[in-house]
């Protein structure tokens, strides 16, 4: 999961309010650059969320296609949602950041509950794109089964962290980076058509018998898993207003239609390579990467995993800058210098490969991340600053916004819940 949550350019609107057309205002007055279509900033937005969990969503499938199509379908709603209370919140407040948004909702001196929710959400997804390096490094160079060195997960968590992480995140900006956005697509198309072969595969040589083997709804605890995975899944929030910036004449009825098609293509997405895979690899399917299920040695696999180790390689770098600057703005509030940026690029980087190298169980981190930081920050408060600050709005759009509210409590819980059984659990292994 990437997310850039960086100032704006504009930060001031005009105050006058046409009450009855409020969609269809320019945000911005001043001169902005102009120079994206909503194709580029979908593309953009959808880069942001198609991340660390996209490849997690196979193993949700083992629940049951209809219930992970069902789970995915209602975090695509809320995603699409709280982006648009995210767009209304902004519209009263005249603010365009989560910074903004929360000084104004709450109050100046809280501003580092949401600065620290930031870095949480940042950093834990950086642990998640490092364990990812480290367990499909040795898949790459078909080592995945080997005992020794070169099968060792820590191994490859620490030497690429070291190597090539750490490098990347001293970068003063990472413009070069975020260029290379088209490239990540390139791979997520890949990833697509890998698990397509292998599914055509399967049914040429009646490997699988599908009849036999799927499971349209199950009740288990990989719904849990579920739902930390979909809440990563569709987090591209902190990205919409700095895409917006871009937008020739940018409205808020154009934030939300850029809302609506960005989380349309991540469930569709998301929801073909689940198919596939799932259709193919069905039980082989364990809490882990779908990649590391294919068994074969083969070229198309390798390819396919080493474009989604390298472009993870690329995404940390640009996480990692995130929460650099949530923590800068937290204690210190400017410019960095150059030996404060690569001190906090030293630590950061550390600490994401040590803690990615604590523990194999991925459904641990998901728990963590994507179950307890995440919705707090992209579904709770968007609609917490639609609420406190919306003035005679329908009552439906009210409704939602609590409903959701409610029901990310609920995920919370039962995320935080799974992920302290699973510390229970490996002590009681040990």
């Amino acid at each position: 999961m990437i997310g850039l949550d960086s100032e704006p350019l504009v930060q001031s609107l005009s105050s006058s309010i046409n009450p009855d057309n409020y969609l269809d205002e320019k945000i911005y007055q001043e001169e902005t650059p102009s120079d994206s279509r909503i194709l580029d900033s979908v593309q953009i937005l959808c880069n942001t969320a198609i991340g660390s969990g996209t490849l997690m969503v196979p193993y949700c499938y083992t629940s049951g296609v209809g219930s992970s199509l069902l789970m995915s379908l209602l975090f695509a709603f809320i995603g699409f949602a709280t982006l648009s209370f995210f767009c209304l919140a902004s519209h009263f407040t005249k603010t365009y950041d989560y910074n903004g948004l929360f000084t104004t909702t709450f109050g100046k001196g809280y501003v580092w509950i949401v600065q620290t929710m930031i870095f949480l959400v940042q950093f834990g997804s950086c642990i998640i794109y490092c364990h990812w390096i480290g367990r499909l490094v040795p898949k790459t160079i078909n080592h995945d089964d080997d005992p020794g060195i070169l099968g060792n997960h820590v191994f490859w968590i620490l030497i690429f962290a070291a190597v090539f992480v750490f490098p990347l995140v001293c970068l003063k900006s990472i413009k070069y980076l975020q260029n290379l956005a088209y490239l990540s697509s390139a791979c997520i198309i890949l990833l697509i058509i890998h698990a397509g072969y292998w599914f055509i595969y399967g049914q040429v040589k009646h490997t699988v018998d599908i009849s036999e083997k799927i499971v349209w709804f199950k009740f288990s605890p990989v719904l849990i898993t579920c739902m930390s995975v979909y809440s990563m899944g569709f987090n591209c929030h902190m990205n919409l207003y700095p895409t917006l910036e871009h937008q020739k004449e940018a409205t808020f009825r154009k934030g939300v239609k850029i809302a609506f098609f960005t989380d349309l293509v991540v469930y569709i997405v998301y929801n073909v390579f689940g198919i596939f895979t799932y259709l193919y690899l069905f039980d082989n399917l364990k809490n882990g990467s779908a990649l590391e299920a294919y068994t074969q040695t083969n070229i198309l696999t390798n390819i396919t995993v080493g474009g989604i180790v390298f472009v993870m390689i690329l995404s940390v770098p640009i996480v990692i800058w995130a929460a650099r600057i949530s923590i800068n703005d937290m204690f210190w509030g400017n410019q960095p210098t150059t030996m404060r940026w690569i001190l906090m690029a030293f630590f950061l980087t550390a600490g994401s490969a040590g803690f990615a190298a604590s523990s194999d169980n991925v459904i641990f981190f998901f728990d963590i991340v994507g179950g307890l930081f995440t919705p707090a920050l992209i579904f709770l408060l968007p609609c917490l600053f639609y609420l406190l600050n919306q003035h005679d709005e329908p009552f439906w759009r009210i409704f939602v916004a609590c409903c959701i509210c409610i029901f990310t409590v609920i995920v919370t819980i039962a995320c935080t819940y799974q992920a302290i059984l699973e510390v229970v659990n490996a002590f009681k292994n040990k």
